[in-house]
């Protein structure tokens, strides 16, 4: 494409363009302007020369005072594709997060550039230490995602993966339409969220991983909040054992018919699906309701007290008051852990509610709480960013109003009921590392030169030597 120099003047910034630049970052591309020159030139469309790219640039330059930018015309744009290339030159750019360990390396061999001055902070060595050699790239081809405290959902290969998930998973039926109202049902619509009839959903990605970093293949799940689908379908295709309880028949249905979807399926291995079991009841009960003991791994996601009422049954503990909540919560999870193997990882993905005056009631702890009071221990905290969806139309009425932030993130809490040492590192050796949602197979290709029917009358005599 040609470079043309036009007068900063002419340029005209788009007006909803969805990038915000900070003044701190404005003056990092300043630095770097000064550094390395104006090798960047500016993207501009139609006889307005309205900027599709380059709005930190065109800011960094004006407020050096320079008269005239480089620029390349985009006009073979549409309208429609000058809009979308305006959002995806910012997204692509923030999909992934630097390699550290390279991040380090390259940062180490560079001693007369000063990396601050372009907002290039100092990895603190004990981070460094801990990546050992190893790329973010390498940790993700092991563990799906590195096994750092934060996930984020946000993340660019995330989001692709779990539209990989979605394509076989649909947990939006069961739950009654109206838990969080018609309006925030219509902007879910409005905003193209998927399968939100009211009530949340559980992240598949966020399943799988959990799954794969706490669960051994082959081995069985607990989980006495089922809720809908997610949770047995994906330990399904990871080839786990899945058992869950839930006080709903009209979402055990929704389960079960929407795992007979999936009939033709195989698992990533390659082997058959075996049908999640799922159960229905009150989970005070699930000693008997789930008859079978020792299992591998519990991992749930509980009523968040009555954020969320699922059902005006008395059995359901989101209508009850907090303390009578919090004291039927720790008994099912009691029973629960105690069907578990010694050395059992227990993972329960949770987040803080606020009581009626707006205060939180402090749920995380009393998780944590309820869990160490069978004896199992605080192994791991994993923060879990949530895509922010809805979240962002009514964050500034609630700020301004209130001064609440809107919460973005939740908490995958992970115990283990712990035995002896020796038993726990023999344990761990029945975790795999698996790549998921790729097929764990070669390829055998078979050729034949010269005539088939040939081929086979000499086959006829043909002596199989096995061993």
């Amino acid at each position: 494409m040609e470079v043309i120099n036009l007068p900063i003047s002419s340029i005209k910034p788009y007006e909803k363009n969805a990038k915000t630049h900070t003044e701190e970052q404005i003056n990092h591309i300043i630095e770097s302007i000064k550094e390395f020159g104006f090798c960047d030139p500016i993207g501009i469309w139609g006889d307005d020369n309205i900027c599709v790219e380059g709005h930190g640039r065109l800011l960094a330059l004006q407020k050096m005072g320079e008269k005239e930018v480089e620029c390349i015309r985009l006009d073979h744009l549409t309208d429609e594709q000058r809009r979308a290339y305006t959002l995806v030159h910012n997204q692509t750019t923030m999909e992934t997060p630097f390699d550290f360990a390279l991040l380090a390396s390259e940062l180490d061999a560079i001693f007369d550039i000063d990396m601050h001055d372009f907002g290039f902070e100092d990895i603190p060595e004990d981070i460094a230490a801990n990546y050992s050699g190893e790329s973010t790239g390498a940790l993700k081809e092991k563990f799906i995602m590195p096994p750092f405290s934060v996930l984020d959902a946000k993340q660019g290969d995330w989001q692709k993966r779990k539209k990989e998930w979605l394509k076989i998973i649909d947990s939006g039926e069961g739950r009654d339409d109206g838990l969080l109202g018609g309006g925030m049902k219509d902007i879910a619509i409005r905003a193209h969220a998927k399968n939100l009839t009211g009530t949340s959903i559980f992240d598949p990605v966020l399943c799988e991983i959990m799954i794969n970093w706490f669960s051994p293949r082959g081995g069985a799940i607990i989980d006495p909040f089922a809720g809908g689908s997610v949770r047995g379908i994906v330990s399904s295709f990871l080839e786990r054992e899945y058992y869950g309880n839930d006080l709903s028949p009209k979402q055990i249905k929704a389960n079960v018919e929407e795992f007979g979807k999936l009939e033709r399926c195989t698992t990533v291995f390659d082997g058959a699906l075996k049908q999640p079991v799922w159960s229905v009841g009150d989970s005070r009960n699930i000693d008997t309701l789930i008859k079978r003991d020792g299992f591998d791994t519990l991992l749930t996601c509980p009523p968040y007290a009555d954020l969320e009422v699922y059902s005006q049954d008395p059995a359901d503990i989101s209508n009850m008051e907090y303390e009578d909540f919090l004291s039927v919560y720790t008994e099912i999870l009691s029973k629960s852990i105690a069907k578990l193997k010694e050395n059992a990882f227990i993972v329960i993905v949770v987040g803080e509610v606020r009581d009626k005056k707006g205060y939180y009631r402090n749920f995380i702890g009393d998780t944590i709480n309820a869990v160490e009071s069978t004896g199992a221990k605080y192994y791991n905290e994993i923060v879990f960013i949530t895509m922010y969806a809805t979240i962002a139309l009514r964050a500034a009425r609630q700020f301004e109003g209130t001064r609440k932030i809107v919460n973005t993130h939740q908490k995958a809490l992970v115990f283990l009921n712990s035995g002896a040492d020796a038993d726990l590192i023999e344990y761990m050796t029945a975790f795999e590392r698996e790549k998921i949602l790729t097929p764990m197979k070669e390829s055998i290709l078979v050729f034949l030169r010269g005539d088939s029917k040939l081929a086979k009358n000499d086959l006829a005599d043909f002596k199989y030597d096995l061993f």
